[in-house]
């Protein structure tokens, strides 16, 4: 890391000198240069594609222990520690059918609340930063004895206290024309970047807690991993960009 704070100050260095020192009269190439130099900036900062990729993955066709419902990961990022398991929590109880890749949960209660759902958590490794932008599950009731009555799925980062520390998608029912669709349901959550840990959530209702499940099959979230911009990077071309702008201002008045 140390090796490439010191080729990014150096490299940025040098192109700012250029920029200032050995400029022609003329002001388009003095914000040209300028301009190269920032787009160099953003290159040597180490600064990923913006085109989304995989986050963490979960297919219950591929990791579901079937006696209790986990699933792990099957896929996830590249400088994103390695997910947790998609795990009910205490007062849930899980189980699973490899032959459709479906685990199933259950123990809801007839209100929604906290103490009850299935989660995982993703984080990026030291030095790189969460850039989420959507999620999509394929998730359905599998009603029993009574009906499953709503099911949604929610995030949280940092273990944010509450239901006001949980941001939730829409809550399905049996109003919902794709309530019992066995295909993909998209999340498309405003984009938010994160260092720290973000939770995801899966939550339901039923009127029979006993036997009314839901199911997963599969579970996406997408975005990017991108290295965290050093500091000393910015600050060099910050100063570069005031000291280009003096010497600017001083050429435009002499010419008065």
């Amino acid at each position: 890391m140390q090796a490439n704070i010191t080729l990014n100050t150096l490299a940025i260095n040098n192109l700012l000198k250029i920029s200032i020192i050995k400029m022609n009269i003329s002001s388009f190439t003095l914000f040209r240069s300028l301009s190269l130099a920032l787009a160099a900036a953003g290159a040597l900062s180490g600064v990923a594609s913006t085109q989304a990729e995989i986050i963490a993955s979960y297919a219950g066709s591929l990791g579901l222990n079937t006696t209790t419902g986990v699933i792990a990961p099957s896929d996830w990022s590249d400088h994103a520690l390695q997910p947790s398991n998609l795990t009910p929590s205490a007062g849930l109880f899980g189980s699973g059918n490899q032959s459709n890749g479906e685990a199933y949960y259950g123990g809801w209660d007839s209100t929604l609340t906290l103490e009850k759902y299935v989660s995982f958590t993703v984080a990026a490794e030291s030095g790189y930063i969460l850039n989420l932008t959507d999620f999509s599950f394929r998730t359905l009731p599998r009603t029993i004895n009574g009906p499953v009555t709503s099911y949604t799925w929610g995030y949280r980062v940092n273990e944010g206290a509450g239901f006001g520390g949980w941001t939730l998608a829409h809550i399905y029912t049996d109003a919902d024309s794709n309530y019992t669709s066995p295909f993909a349901k998209p999340w498309d959550f405003a984009d938010f970047s994160t260092t720290g840990t973000v939770e995801f959530g899966l939550f339901a209702t039923t009127d029979s807690a006993v036997n009314d499940m839901v199911s997963v099959r599969t579970a996406v979230l997408n975005g990017t991993v991108t290295a965290v911009p050093e500091p000393s990077t910015y600050a060099l071309v910050g100063l570069g960009l005031l000291g280009a702008l003096v010497v600017y201002r001083r050429r435009l008045s002499a010419s008065v």
